[in-house]
């Protein structure tokens, strides 16, 4: 079906070199029919705040340095990377919180990890959010991190996220694999 909708489109847009390199050499679309579009966040809704002390108490934050992710627990989102990760960063910053925004299949085994690692108080999954519970988590945290990987041929396809926390002021750290490092 996939490559019946694509041989029939008059033209494919892609939302990352990376997709139209997989367009091109997978699929064998010719150049003259695949069309690079990025994607972009709504700046009027993803934009930066100050510090604000009742919000990070609402969200169980208060004064510590927090890591975020925002997405769906997959192996290729890398969440276990960044656990894994912790002791060596609590090193520098021991009140670290790894904040984990989402929910998936991989809940299960990421909280058995940070068990095993003894960083309960160091990892706080938030599961699914709304709206305003996900704008106030990127304008709050100090980092946002998507340690993505290919696993198995799953690839993060441009990485959404890294541009809404962009759009918020904050930092961003992501892995290398599919369109991410555009």
């Amino acid at each position: 079906m996939v490559r019946r909708s694509l041989y029939n489109a008059k033209y494919v847009i892609a939302n990352s070199k990376n997709t139209t390199q997989l367009l091109r050499n997978r699929w064998r679309l010719s150049p003259d029919r695949v069309r690079l579009l990025h994607p972009g966040v709504d700046v009027s809704r993803f934009v930066p705040a100050v510090r604000n002390r009742s919000t990070r108490e609402r969200l169980g934050w208060d004064d510590r340095p927090v890591i975020l992710t925002v997405g769906r627990l997959q192996r290729r989102k890398g969440h276990d990377q960044l656990i894994r990760a912790l002791p060596t960063i609590r090193k520098k910053h021991p009140d670290v919180l790894y904040a984990i925004l989402g929910d998936g299949g991989e809940r299960q085994r990421l909280e058995e990890m940070t068990k095993e690692l003894g960083l309960e108080r160091n990892v706080q999954f938030l599961g699914d959010a709304d709206d305003r519970q996900l704008i106030d988590c990127y304008q709050q945290c100090d980092l946002f991190a998507l340690p993505n990987r290919e696993i198995n041929g799953d690839i993060e396809g441009f990485g959404m996220v890294l541009l809404e926390a962009q759009a918020c002021g904050k930092p961003v750290l992501a892995g290398k694999s599919g369109g991410t490092a555009e």
